[in-house]
């Protein structure tokens, strides 16, 4: 699977600029090479016909300062004189581009872009607890704090009846916690729509959170040696164990399509499509539930569309049999990435053959899907899985 697509900027009704700059800051004279590659970009814009308060509103956006040094990259979407989506790269494009065209040129991004399930970072405590939702790129999107009561939080080692009645009621005060914070993680979950919680921090509230969880939580729950947020609440940086747990959750997820989409293969009327033509006809009529792509950054095919996502077609005459308005022609791979998200359908970015030669690639497209099983290719680089079959 790919990091969700920007619906807003893939279904853009209007001309889009669509800029890609390495924005690294590795050298002294950096900012002033920026500058200079950032000019050149501008000047290709205008000459294929953008406006001066597009340009400038992509200017603005690429030139902002990276809070710390280092290579990086960073891709623009504006259109109408503002800004439509703007990403930091995990590292400098793949290949520097401007491009102004009827749709936003999305693949680039989504191939580099980091690849995670969305997940939920617990951090628990006796007291307190730390609920952090991660979205499909690693962004934070929602983080909070869960306090819980303090008193008593500690078993006394004195004996009697006393000592019996304040341990019982420190446990109830400990499971009184969980719940509540048990609750708030449900809450973040169901938001999220999150495929992973990462449960850390103190062994005992861990146990206790786990145990008061809903049932879909608690299927998805997986428990990490962590620090306890009881003394302190700030943020911490997602941990590699948590990074590596949520990018093998991604990476199931895309073996399970494969696999799905190999036994569909070839199949009479199975749940499957591939080739060009056999794909587009099924974005047509929104039959499609995941797309497989090939990445392949050296594409130039062409394909017809009109102004909406399931409005495109291997010719002219292919829009007019749809009763689609003509736009013109763009770039097929734009077309899909625009079908795809505007039909709520998942994508799957397949390494192009050339990431092999291409060792500091990152991200979804960048080898680290599984091979197709049975033939090694898809035909013209693109398959589907369907909703529902068509008739033979």
């Amino acid at each position: 699977m790919i990091p969700e697509i920007p619906r807003d900027v893939a279904t853009h009704h209007g001309w889009v600029a669509s800029v890609y700059l390495d924005v690294s800051r590795n050298r002294d004279d950096a900012p002033h090479e920026v500058r200079l590659r950032w000019e050149t970009l501008a000047e290709q814009l205008r000459q294929q016909g953008a406006d001066d308060k597009t340009v400038d509103a992509v200017g603005e956006a690429v030139m902002q300062t990276h809070a710390h040094p280092g290579p990086a990259g960073r891709a623009v979407f504006a259109g109408e004189g503002e800004v439509l989506y703007q990403a930091d790269l995990p590292g400098p494009p793949r290949h520097e581009l401007a491009r102004w065209a009827a749709l936003p040129h999305l693949l680039p991004l989504l191939a580099q872009m980091p690849e995670y399930v969305p997940h939920v970072v617990v951090r628990v405590g006796r007291t307190a607890a730390t609920i952090a939702a991660f979205g499909r790129t690693g962004e934070q999107v929602r983080r909070e704090t869960a306090e819980g009561a303090h008193h008593p939080v500690h078993k006394t080692g004195a004996g009697g009846a006393a000592h019996y009645r304040l341990q019982h009621h420190t446990e109830e005060v400990w499971a009184r916690n969980a719940r509540a914070f048990a609750a708030e993680v449900d809450r973040a979950v169901e938001s999220l729509n999150a495929e992973l919680i990462v449960l850390t921090g103190d062994v005992r509230a861990r146990s206790l959170v786990r145990d008061a969880l809903g049932e879909r939580s608690r299927s998805i729950t997986t428990d990490i040696p962590g620090p306890t947020p009881d003394n302190h609440t700030t943020d911490h940086p997602i941990d590699e164990e948590v990074r590596r747990i949520a990018t093998e959750g991604a990476a199931q997820r895309t073996r399970n399509v494969l696999t799905q989409f190999e036994q569909e293969r070839g199949q009479t009327a199975g749940l499957a499509a591939e080739g060009l033509g056999p794909v587009i006809h099924a974005l047509q009529l929104n039959q499609a539930s995941a797309v497989l792509l090939r990445d392949d950054p050296s594409s130039e095919l062409q394909i017809w569309i009109g102004p909406e996502p399931a409005q495109l077609a291997l010719t002219e005459e292919g829009l007019h049999e749809i009763g689609a308005p003509v736009l013109g022609t763009d770039r097929a791979d734009a077309a899909l990435v625009r079908a795809v998200a505007g039909s709520g359908a998942e994508l799957v970015l397949l390494p192009d053959p050339a990431s092999d030669t291409e060792p500091d690639r990152t991200g979804s497209a960048a080898g680290g899907a599984p091979p197709l099983g049975g033939q090694a290719e898809l035909t013209d680089g693109i398959g589907a899985l369907l909703r529902f079959s068509s008739p033979a």
